[in-house]
């Protein structure tokens, strides 16, 4: 998109027509405050300004209401065409990426992490919430005598305690997949904070 120096709209490419939701004659014209949600304007215009003061945005993120009031994220970069004497600014052309999916995907991974560790920990307070009771069990009927009755509870603790043996197994593949999970988000993490 193009904007003069009153911050008015002059153009945009079809792109951005998609992602407001608006055609380029029902924009061209109006001041750039209306592509932006309303919490979000005062910050957006005060980050506009200072294309006019020098500043060549890199990249800024942004984000834009299309018409039907959802709001995308969106990541700028900008540069300002000034006057022959490089002082007053004429305009400002910015080109700008949709990263709602990419933002949306890594909210979804950072939730499923903290999901896996809520998991892991109950897991491991299960586990001993489990054997705890079964080794009292265990000694009460050693204590108590009764063969036949101590046999049959002694399979059962076993059965048991293969169970929850099992479950520690799982949970120790759990933390390695908690781990590769982070390692891995910490790179996408950071792979998308370098492309920005």
């Amino acid at each position: 998109m193009v904007w003069d120096s009153e911050y008015q709209i002059t153009r945009i490419n079809h792109a951005c027509e998609l992602l407001i939701g608006r055609s380029e004659q029902e924009v061209k014209g109006a001041l750039l405050s209306i592509l932006f949600p309303t919490d979000w304007t005062e910050r957006s215009m005060n980050l506009i300004h200072t294309t006019h003061e020098g500043v060549k945005w890199e990249t800024v993120e942004i984000p834009i209401v299309h018409q039907n009031g959802t709001v995308r994220s969106v990541l700028w970069n900008s540069a300002t065409i000034t006057d022959p004497g490089g002082t007053k600014p004429i305009a400002t052309i910015a080109q700008g990426r949709d990263i709602s999916v990419e933002k949306s995907l890594m909210q979804e991974k950072e939730r499923a992490i903290v999901q896996i560790q809520e998991n892991i920990a109950k897991l491991a307070i299960l586990n001993d919430g489990i054997r705890n009771p079964l080794t009292i069990i265990e000694a009460l009927i050693e204590m108590e005598g009764g063969d036949q009755l101590s046999a049959s509870v002694k399979t059962q603790i076993i059965r048991i305690d293969e169970m929850v043996t099992t479950l520690d197994r799982e949970w120790v593949k759990s933390v390695k997949i908690l781990d590769y999970l982070r390692r891995h988000n910490e790179i996408c993490s950071h792979f998308i904070r370098n492309e920005r």
